[in-house]
């Protein structure tokens, strides 16, 4: 594994750039190098929807150019809930666009853009962009309380928002938990509002759980 100042890494258009180093240096991982990046994602992803709880495996990964799709797998006919009544999906896959907001020219890590699609069997079921230092805009909300789905249900454990934040922040992102309640598993801890706006409400969600 390599290591990079800022400056070199401006210059190195081969590989997206990770985590920052004690010493103000920056692991680099190759854009290529589809093994690495899947030591950085979650192996698994822990999810809960209407019809119970589910554990998929990382199984793929794949690279087009500025653009990771991860793909986590379950046998939902082995699972805890029957196939044929509840009709559960076997995948989600997480598509992940690297936006550069600049000519191209440079590798430009301080000012990167994510934009992520997750989808579940043929649902997408949740659209939304990072931004530098670590801002997250909803752009598809289809879980409880949505417009056109408004009973369904569709969240990750605790553990995989966490996990999930952690592979977030390798690329020089300063995001925690609370900036994900539109996709973690409670009910009541994100509201949507019809005019395509979109609340978080953690604040008073963790002050509510903590009287309880």
């Amino acid at each position: 594994m390599n290591y990079y100042t800022k400056s070199e890494v401006k210059r190195n258009l081969d590989f997206i750039f990770l985590y920052i180093h004690k010493r103000n240096k920056i692991m680099a991982i190759s854009i290529f190098d589809k093994e690495d990046w899947r030591k950085y994602l979650p192996q698994k992803l822990k999810l809960v929807t209407d019809n119970g709880d589910f554990e998929l495996n990382q199984t793929d990964l794949t690279i087009n150019g500025d653009l990771i799709q991860a793909i986590w797998y379950q046998k939902t006919f082995e699972g805890p809930n029957d196939v044929n009544d509840d009709g559960e999906p076997d995948y989600i896959e997480f598509d992940i666009h690297m936006v550069k907001t600049n000519d191209g020219t440079d590798a430009n890590p301080d000012n990167l853009k994510l934009n992520i699609d997750i989808t579940y069997g043929d649902s997408m079921v949740s659209a939304f962009t990072i931004s530098m230092p670590g801002e997250v805009n909803v752009t598809h909300y289809n879980g409880f309380g949505s417009k056109f789905d408004k009973e369904t249900e569709f969240g990750f454990e605790d553990e995989t928002i966490k996990e999930l934040v952690e592979f977030f922040n390798r690329f020089g992102f300063k995001l925690d938990s609370k900036d994900f309640t539109f996709i973690d598993k409670y009910k009541d801890s994100y509201t949507y509002v019809e005019n395509i706006k979109y609340i978080q409400t953690y604040e008073s969600f963790r002050i509510k759980r903590k009287n309880k």
